[in-house]
């Protein structure tokens, strides 16, 4: 969950991450990282991690994740944990408590990370998650994190108009 650990035997790709083999299948056109070859029938749970980098943390004012997501997770940033859905453990190949609906799955889940601002850190910075799913032999499952930091500027002394223009 730290920027020190080796990853460079892991498989790499872009968000987000799944598989579907139902029929008919909900997730594969979203899935541009498929993981069924890893995961089906044989892993509870999958570890993924992405690094971004910041000049000055302190300048953002709020962290916001927009989360789908089945059936559950365990996230972390720079090795601290901060935030958990559905989980019943933190060790390898661990389950979601229960299965979600691909409904709820499908709709991004907002989330305020803001009192997480102390964890980022000039240069790297880490994004780790342990994506969980209820079962080894469930038929899919979705892991869709986007991870947004806000800067809010004040401004309250530059006068402004509006476009077009208002009576």
């Amino acid at each position: 969950t730290t920027a020190e650990f080796d990853d460079t035997a892991w498989l790499s790709g872009s968000v987000p991450v799944g598989f579907d083999r139902k029929e008919p299948a909900t997730y594969s056109t979203l899935v541009a990282t498929a993981i069924g070859a890893a995961m089906f029938d044989m892993n509870a749970s999958v570890f993924m991690r992405a690094t971004f980098d910041l000049v000055d943390p302190t300048a953002l004012t709020a962290l916001v994740l927009r989360l789908r997501y089945e059936d559950g997770l365990i996230l972390h940033l720079n090795g601290q944990e901060v935030l958990r859905r559905n989980s019943s453990g933190s060790f390898f190949n661990s389950s979601a408590q229960r299965p979600r609906l691909e409904g709820e799955a499908l709709s991004p889940e907002i989330i305020d990370l803001s009192s997480s601002l102390d964890h980022l850190q000039s240069g790297t910075n880490v994004l780790a998650i342990q994506g969980l799913y209820r079962r080894a032999d469930d038929l899919d499952f979705l892991l869709w994190p986007e991870l947004e930091a806000l800067t809010v500027m004040d401004h309250t002394s530059v006068r402004g108009y509006f476009y077009p223009p208002t009576p």
